[in-house]
């Protein structure tokens, strides 16, 4: 009886082994999404003068048939006076929705006495289709001029 099992277990592992190992999909995996996606950057340097206290820009309008999705935005001011603060934020229509996202920014002092505030963020804001996005920056000491950096990246999709 134990000359019989010895082959057979033999011979049923010897299946096993050969059979290739392969993942089996019914169909290719893909991202459905990629294709409907247009990247979009937009960079800019501002300057807030002497006695005035903000600096803004605009992104030009979300194209018809259009969603903006803003993966990420980020904010650099510089020779903010001493004591100052400095601020960033944007706002945008969210399903009619307007919406104003505050950006924290972190504070350095530089060697002459100013201060340069700088900051970030990584999570995704929406923005309808037909609106504008508005960059914002200021600062509360209005004694000299401040140079402002900014930058947004993101991507069109298409609206269903």
């Amino acid at each position: 009886m134990k000359s019989n099992i010895i082959p057979a277990l033999l011979f049923g592992s010897a299946l096993f082994l050969a059979a290739p190992v392969r993942a089996q999909y019914s169909n290719p995996i893909r991202d459905i999404d990629n294709g409907a996606r247009q990247p979009f950057g937009q960079w800019n340097s501002l300057q807030i003068a002497a006695l005035s206290q903000i600096a803004a820009d605009t992104t030009p309008a979300v194209p018809a048939g259009k969603r903006l999705v803003i993966d990420a935005f980020s904010a650099y001011v510089d020779q903010v006076a001493a004591g100052g603060l400095a601020a960033a934020y944007v706002q945008l229509t969210t399903n009619g929705n307007l919406i104003r996202f505050h950006v924290p920014l972190t504070k350095s002092v530089n060697t002459d006495g100013t201060e340069t505030w700088i900051g970030n963020f990584t999570a995704p804001l929406y923005a309808d289709a037909g609106t504008i996005v508005l960059i914002g920056v200021f600062r509360t000491k209005l004694t000299n001029p401040s140079n402002v950096q900014y930058a947004l990246s993101g991507h069109f999709v298409n609206l269903p």
